[in-house]
């Protein structure tokens, strides 16, 4: 089967690393038993990519590869990403999606001696798609019993490369046979890492021209509407027996200020405040001016 690049759904601004991926799918020898997964696989990614452009929450696109990639195929019983620092000393699915959810909700995987060496550590510093690995849940110990009790007996790591140097990303995918990837080959799989690069990089754009357009000018805090964006992705992002809290400090009397010491002197102490509150907050926190 070939891919005609024009039928490609343009989720990047340049789709020239999807082509050639698409262009490998196509070239990529299967086994008869894997060349009808491949295909289920490459319909799903075909629909996923006209999809993610409606997205533009780093969760809900990740949400959405975890599960076309579980839908796509009976065969895959869990798909989960995670995301953090290279120098992470655990690594625990931030999205998951199949089956065998409950496996991932559960998963820490602690870095040692042991697991840096594995698959999942090593797909985090990788730095190209050719250093996905296949290999068998292992005896050690957040993978114990994972077979008898999930029904998977392969998985996938891949590395998702990200436009920041301070982040890593690891799409690692289950099947319920040993010799699944092999059969189908780990292009299907690379694609859909891909794809969520150029839609993760799609999102970052969009956020930084958001930040802009939702900044108030005098403060450059975030305002109404930058708050009601961060309040949405607060919500959106909460697990269960997660909180949060919002606050709101009203400066009484504040026209006093304008009326007797001047509108000059009102905004330095809108920005004043604005600087003292930030210094105070911490890394997750976020602050706006609500007028």
């Amino acid at each position: 089967m070939t891919i005609a690049p024009e039928s490609i759904p343009k989720v990047a601004t340049s789709p020239r690393g999807l082509r050639h991926l698409f262009a490998m799918l196509s070239a990529s020898r299967v086994s008869s038993v894997g060349r009808r997964e491949r295909d289920v696989l490459m319909h799903a990614l075909f629909a996923t990519a006209a999809e993610l452009a409606h997205h533009a929450d780093e969760d809900a696109v990740l949400a959405h590869i975890c599960r076309a990639v579980v839908d796509a195929s009976s065969r895959i019983k869990l798909a989960w990403i995670w995301t953090g620092a290279p120098d992470a000393r655990e690594v625990q699915p931030r999205i998951y999606a199949g089956p065998a959810a409950e496996y991932a909700r559960r998963l820490v995987i602690e870095r040692n001696w042991v697991t840096q060496r594995r698959q999942v550590f090593r797909a985090m510093q990788a730095s190209a798609h050719d250093n996905a690995r296949v290999f068998r849940p292992s005896p050690y110990a957040p993978r114990r019993g994972s077979k008898a009790e999930f029904g998977f007996d392969s998985a996938l790591a891949l590395p998702i490369r990200l436009a920041d140097p301070a982040r890593r990303a690891v799409l690692v995918v289950y099947a319920d046979d040993a010799h699944y990837f092999p059969q189908v080959g780990r292009a299907p799989f690379i694609a859909f890492a891909h794809l969520a690069e150029v839609a993760l990089e799609q999102v970052r754009r969009s956020a930084e021209t958001r930040a802009i357009v939702e900044r108030d000018p005098l403060t450059g805090l975030p305002d109404q509407r930058g708050a009601e964006t961060h309040f949405a992705q607060a919500w959106r992002g909460l697990h269960e027996h997660q909180t949060f809290s919002l606050l709101m400090i009203d400066m009484d009397q504040f026209e006093h200020v304008n009326k007797r010491l001047g509108r000059a002197s009102g905004d330095r102490v809108l920005r004043d405040t604005g600087l003292a509150i930030t210094a105070a907050l911490r890394a997750q926190d976020k602050l706006a001016r609500w007028n």
